[in-house]
């Protein structure tokens, strides 16, 4: 897995909403993904929230990949928007799945 955006793309309808971007945008296999942070920022560039959008995108003249916020960003979505039984029961990230059922195991041996 290349990074967390892989995971937080599994919850495909959570991630939509939060963006305000149509479910068509998001990917369907996130683990595929070159750089799934460049990626999520491209799909914020369609966004119809302009705060969450300069958030998350990229000024030109910074030649950053992605916002100045865009961290503070990405764990307010998974703080308060993130349903992660939600992107684990959708399979769309095989690493996520594998992770879960690891905390799983242990959580059930201690």
């Amino acid at each position: 897995m290349r990074s967390i955006e892989a995971w937080l793309f599994a919850d495909r309808v959570g991630l939509a909403n939060w963006l305000g971007v149509k479910i068509s945008n998001m990917p369907t296999l996130p683990e595929s993904i070159l750089d799934p942070k460049q990626n999520l920022a491209q799909i914020a560039a369609k966004s119809r929230q302009r705060e969450l959008k300069s958030r998350l995108m990229a000024r030109p003249e910074d030649g950053a990949i992605v916002g100045p916020e865009y961290g503070a960003a990405i764990f307010e979505f998974i703080d308060r928007h993130w349903d992660v039984e939600s992107a684990i029961k959708g399979a769309l990230s095989p690493s996520l799945l594998k992770a879960a059922t690891r905390i799983s195991e242990l959580r059930d041996r201690l």
